[in-house]
């Protein structure tokens, strides 16, 4: 059996690890069928959340200095320089080293210099576009890719020859009921009630958390609220009924509580709205304002895939209610989910993967 090599790259948030991951479960159960073993390295950040899942998953992890590209005039874009110079030294190091086959990025300014230096040292490269808005690092590594592919179809435009893939989402095996989450999170979910799950993201959302604390008396008179607020992100809730808060949880706890969830509210952050889909459940997206989230909310907004509110905007709790009550909202939703839904992109940017290596330069 012949070995091959990979590089997985991209982080400071989990939503940049998950496709990396399905990738990792697609071509590991391939293995066996193409008699090739694969040997994976994750490259990440220093300070990103993402060496735990990864270190979770078996998968050796390596972090580098990761300087910010920013476009606008700040003393950090200095030090930030240094940074960078390091990442590369250190990029120059790992490659020589480990000798990977192909480097697989989900962009990040972490994926900048080892690309970069995998490009000069004449190894194979493909990136994938998750948000429909390209990031800065991919805009920059476009050039210097094997090849590309995209979550959403409008982002063709972007690259030449890119694929159309649909994000990566791994596969979700057997999931908890609710008996079994009353029991590992020690909470008390009736069948009877309606539940609303509110996640902010990996690291917590702020601006979601203040709107809930603003009306959370009103939305705990419309269900069970599940409140996922970020590690440090929290505040003390007294003798709230129909309220239970988590800094964060476990995968497959969330993954089975979004699945007995009548209400979604969530940002747009893509690995998370894939995961929704893939249950198609009703969800109120709320993105982080002036970012890549706003071009996904609205995107999946007109595909009728989700109701949009605007975290400074007025009338939260009466679009909670009004979201929750009209039945064929929901309906409809899942209807349109269905059409928009794309099938095992884990598989077929797998199928990419072992082209790629197979291929001569």
């Amino acid at each position: 059996m012949r070995n091959k090599k990979i590089i997985l790259t991209g982080g400071g948030t989990l939503g940049a690890v998950m496709p990396l991951l399905a990738l990792y479960d697609a071509l590991n159960k391939k293995s066996e069928e193409i008699e090739i073993s694969f040997d994976f390295l994750f490259i990440g950040t220093r300070l990103g959340i993402e060496k735990k899942i990864i270190v979770e998953n078996d998968i050796k992890f390596r972090n580098i200095f990761s300087g910010k590209l920013r476009r606008y005039f700040s003393i950090l874009n200095f030090f930030d320089l240094f940074k960078i110079v390091l990442g590369f030294l250190q990029s120059i190091f790992i490659i020589l080293r480990f000798k990977p086959d192909i480097i697989i990025s989900v962009g990040g300014f972490v994926s900048v210099p080892l690309c970069l230096v995998g490009f000069v040292l004449r190894k194979k490269i493909h990136i994938h576009q998750q948000d429909i808005r390209p990031g800065l690092a991919n805009k920059l590594l476009a050039p210097f890719a094997n090849s590309i592919s995209v979550s959403f179809e409008t982002s063709l435009q972007d690259y030449k020859n890119a694929i159309y893939l649909g994000n990566p989402t791994r596969k979700i095996g057997n999931l908890f009921s609710i008996s079994e989450i009353n029991e590992k999170l020690k909470i008390n979910l009736e069948k009877e009630k309606k539940i609303i799950l509110v996640i902010g993201g990996s690291t917590g959302a702020t601006g979601i958390n203040d709107l809930v604390y603003k009306n959370l008396e009103e939305i705990a008179s419309l269900g069970q609220i599940i409140h996922i607020n970020g590690i440090g992100k929290g505040k003390f809730v007294k003798d709230q009924k129909n309220y239970f808060a988590f800094s964060f949880l476990d995968k497959k706890i969330l993954l089975s509580l979004m699945n007995i969830s009548d209400l979604v509210i969530s940002r747009a952050g893509i690995s998370t709205i894939s995961e929704i889909v893939y249950f198609q459940k009703l969800v109120l997206i709320i993105p982080m304002p002036k970012t890549h989230q706003e071009d996904n909310a609205n995107y999946l907004a007109e595909k009728g895939v989700c109701i949009k509110f605007d975290q400074n905007g007025e009338g939260f709790i009466e679009v909670v209610k009004s979201t929750l009550e009209d039945q064929s909202l929901g309906q409809n939703i899942k209807k349109n989910i269905l059409e928009l839904r794309k099938e095992d992109a884990d598989i077929r940017l797998a199928d990419i993967v072992i082209k790629a290596i197979d291929r001569k330069k």
